[in-house]
């Protein structure tokens, strides 16, 4: 048997949130990948210097406020990932999370619940914990170092076998 036991903490609810954008393509384009975000304002800096050349000013002056409004956005998708974070009813609380051949086992401020491992999508094991996916979208991340009983190999051994064994 896994145990593990989470402090729900701004840090763990951060890394938490990040980890789950990664693991859906069109979010990590959003929120993680740099050069969608560099991409228009290189287009919209160059539009601009070259419609000052050309004296069409009013429209330069358009293409460059366009070309602030990415800087403008990328702050109001950090200030959306913040709010949801704050929005977190049970930030303070432990989740103590068990997992053994039959299941994962979560307790936790809101209740118990007892998952069969047919009924989950696979996990995914990255090089510092494991994401245990709820559903498609959601999931509980479970950081090494929040490991209480078991190590992080055998974590891994037990899930690579669930895997398998579905």
């Amino acid at each position: 048997m896994v145990v593990y036991r989470i402090v729900l903490t701004d840090e763990y609810i951060e890394d938490a949130q990040h980890v789950n954008i990664a693991q859906n393509r069109a979010l990590r384009l959003i929120y993680q990948t740099g050069w969608v975000r560099w991409f228009p304002r290189v287009t919209f800096a160059a539009t601009s210097v070259l419609l000052v050349v050309v004296k069409q000013t009013a429209v330069a002056v358009v293409t460059g406020a366009s070309f602030l409004l990415t800087f403008a956005g990328q702050f109001y998708l950090r200030w959306t990932l913040a709010k949801a974070r704050r929005r977190i009813r049970f930030k303070g609380s432990t989740l103590t999370l068990r997992m053994d051949e039959n299941g994962v086992e979560i307790d936790g401020a809101v209740g118990h619940t007892h998952l069969r491992w047919g009924a989950m999508p696979p996990p995914v094991i990255r090089h510092h914990g494991i994401l245990i996916k709820l559903t498609r979208l959601r999931g509980i991340w479970l950081p090494d170092v929040a490991l209480v009983e078991g190590s992080a190999a055998e974590a891994r051994q037990l899930l690579a076998s669930r895997v398998q064994a579905a």
